[in-house]
């Protein structure tokens, strides 16, 4: 991560009138079409969990406000993010926390995290020592593919100190004009970012899946 000047950050009377808040968090959802990708996926042979999640990083890295990180209240700019994301094995109820890697190629990305996915599920998945940057060099994403849901708050282990991103979805279901549409949130701290932000964000997710549409 690379430290933000302090007269090039723009944002430090928001994070002193956000820090004192309770719950200092933008929480919105969308429904978009992601047809184009289940295909894509389906015919390729991956992963649309992997699919989707290489989606919404891609995304992300073209807006700088997903990138901003505050440690100990001094404002970082990511260089990567990595998926950190929850994956529950066939046939068990408690989900497994998979520490993954982006890459650019949609493909190569779902091989690198089903191979995560399938150490995990082994107890083999070792991180080794992460360094404090590493470990904020992340998104939070999760999945539930049982409903169809309007709006989902997730969980914050300290609000004085826990900015990272949350990206969430749900089931996808057929409309009436053979569209599959999918429940998607975005969780992130108000500090580092507006409405505005995740309304550009929820835009160019979509923008991207459109790409995968004959």
């Amino acid at each position: 991560m690379q430290r933000i000047s302090d007269e090039n950050w723009t944002r430090a009377d928001l994070v002193e009138k956000y820090s004192t808040y309770v719950f200092p968090y933008i929480n919105l959802g969308v429904e978009l079409d992601v047809t184009g990708l289940y295909r894509f996926a389906k015919e390729n042979g991956l992963s649309f969990y992997c699919a989707m999640m290489h989606t919404a990083i891609k995304a992300a890295l073209t807006i700088e406000n997903f990138r901003y990180r505050l440690v100990e209240g001094e404002p970082y700019l990511c260089e990567k993010l990595d998926p950190s994301f929850v994956h529950l094995a066939k046939g068990q109820e408690r989900f497994l926390v998979v520490h993954g890697e982006y890459r650019e190629d949609i493909v190569d990305f779902c091989r690198v995290n089903m191979e995560k996915m399938r150490e995990a599920e082994q107890g083999r998945q070792i991180r080794g020592k992460i360094s404090a940057e590493s470990s904020k060099e992340i998104l939070y994403i999760t999945c539930i593919p049982w409903v169809k849901y309007t709006h989902f708050v997730r969980t914050i282990e300290d609000a004085r100190t826990d900015n990272i991103p949350r990206l969430s979805w749900g089931k996808y279901e057929e409309n009436e004009r053979g569209r599959l549409m999918m429940p998607f949130s975005v969780q992130v701290h108000h500090a580092l970012m507006d409405g505005y932000h995740v309304g550009i964000y929820m835009q160019r997710v979509q923008n991207i899946l459109d790409l995968f549409t004959r």
